[in-house]
């Protein structure tokens, strides 16, 4: 049996307050100075090939700068984004309303924190990464265990179901099959060149050859490393790709897993959402040995979030949602009857009243309908105590979903005018009747 210390709590408070937090195993990676210099060796020689062309007055000195320059870039950001051989702290880390604490200096302040994620495995072990605003490379903790992970991001309000999160990942093109992956890049590059060698016949001018090739190479080079974006949310992950929005949703997945798949020679980790349907769709995340344990904090936050929504996977039984729909009412007088309902005020069977905890029960459960969960956050109306608006803000951050979020969050706001509700209702409604056009593309991909 490990007589390691485990980590103490002080106090805890639920949502997102603020929570003292302490872990004596776990400890502030810095960034070894060694690698960081090696990182930025090939921009000091760039450098030093500048003064040797300015003191000899030798143009040949700069033959090598541009590509010195560009590789001393790329090495630097390598070794500040993986921190690889980081050294390793001492003291613990204790987590209070102002921040993180690595012993006893104040290492980051709570507003500084953007978003956070834990790292199952690694060269360094457990690991949590935070992101901060501002910054561009991350700051990592070594940690004892997941759990102690996700106690720490609970700790500081930045876990799965205290607020939504955004990656990168791998672009839409890497689930494709090899065939299609060749055709869309390959075959645009060799049209361009056709139809620029016959614009050349047929105008006598290279222009439309050199115009063409080049639309069409930047086509390609586009299509190719354009990277994806993904929102984990209460309710789903979002993903965007050049212009493109899928919205999978926990409500129509049975399950979510994770494995290794050879592609072209090269290793990737591929996520299978299986839907209720029975169909499966495979999502790449990363390459691995490339991705810094990007996969693995991907899948964990996935997880997390996936098992926050089937905890609270509820039905409309007794017939509670019902009461908030819509009908044939216009948005504005929809609004008020809500408010009314909210209010405790009934006209009849169908202006009946919900209690206030039945009303923020809707708006904290993600497996309800994005219209119902913002219709609940306006039934509570401007009488809202504050507790009861935090509660609101809190539901929003967490969503996936831009245009929940803003719904909820202008529900919770005192001073909001009428208008601005009505537009962010009506805004859910054109974006529940399109994802009710859209849900099938979702869910066709059989498995490859």
């Amino acid at each position: 049996m490990s007589t390691r210390p485990r980590p103490t709590e002080s106090s805890e408070a639920g949502g997102n307050e603020p929570r003292t937090f302490s872990a004596r195993d776990a400890a502030l990676l810095r960034r070894n100075r060694s690698y960081v210099a090696m990182g930025a060796a090939p921009l000091m020689v760039a450098l030093a090939t500048v003064v040797g062309a300015l003191v000899t007055g030798t143009a040949g000195f700069l033959a090598a700068t541009p590509h010195l320059f560009l590789l001393g870039i790329l090495s630097l950001a390598y070794v500040l984004q993986q921190n690889p051989a980081p050294l390793r702290g001492s003291g613990g880390i204790r987590i209070t309303p102002a921040g993180i604490w690595a012993g006893s200096t104040l290492a980051l302040r709570r507003e500084e924190l953007k978003q956070g994620f834990v790292v199952p495995g690694g060269d360094e072990g457990v690991t949590v990464r935070l992101e901060l605003r501002g910054r561009w490379f991350p700051v990592s903790l070594g940690v004892l265990d997941v759990a102690t992970g996700e106690q720490i991001l609970d700790a500081l309000g930045l876990g799965a179901h205290q607020t939504a999160s955004r990656v990168q990942v791998l672009g839409e093109i890497t689930d494709w099959p090899v065939a299609r992956q060749l055709a869309a890049t390959v075959l645009p590059p060799v049209g361009g060149l056709l139809a620029g060698v016959l614009g050349i016949l047929l105008t006598g001018s290279p222009l439309p050859f050199i115009l063409l090739l080049v639309s069409t190479l930047v086509f390609t080079l586009v299509l190719g490393v354009a990277r994806r974006s993904l929102d984990i949310g209460s309710e789903g992950l979002r993903f965007r790709w050049l212009g493109r929005e899928t919205f999978l949703r926990f409500a129509d997945v049975r399950s979510l897993e994770a494995s290794d798949r050879l592609r072209g020679g090269k290793d990737f980790r591929v996520l299978h959402v299986v839907f209720r349907s029975g169909a499966v769709r495979e999502i790449t995340l990363a390459q691995k040995g490339w991705d810094g344990g990007l996969a693995g904090a991907v899948e964990e936050r996935i997880r997390k979030a996936f098992e926050a929504y089937q905890r609270r996977e509820s039905s409309d039984e007794d017939g509670t949602v019902a009461v908030l729909a819509r009908r044939a009412r216009d948005v504005g007088s929809w609004i008020t009857t809500l408010k009314r309902i909210g209010a405790g005020i009934g006209e009849g069977p169908r202006d009946a009243t919900i209690p206030r905890d039945a009303l923020l029960t809707i708006v904290e459960d993600p497996s309800r309908a994005d219209r119902d969960r913002a219709a609940a956050a306006v039934a509570l109306g401007e009488g809202a105590e504050r507790g009861e608006r935090e509660r609101v803000r809190v539901a929003a951050k967490v969503s996936a979903s831009p245009r929940l979020r803003i719904a909820l969050e202008r529900a919770a706001d005192e001073d909001v005018e009428q208008a601005a509700i009505e537009e962010a209702l009506a805004s859910l409604d054109d974006e529940e009747s399109a994802e009710r056009r859209d849900v099938g593309d979702a869910t066709t991909t059989s498995t490859r």
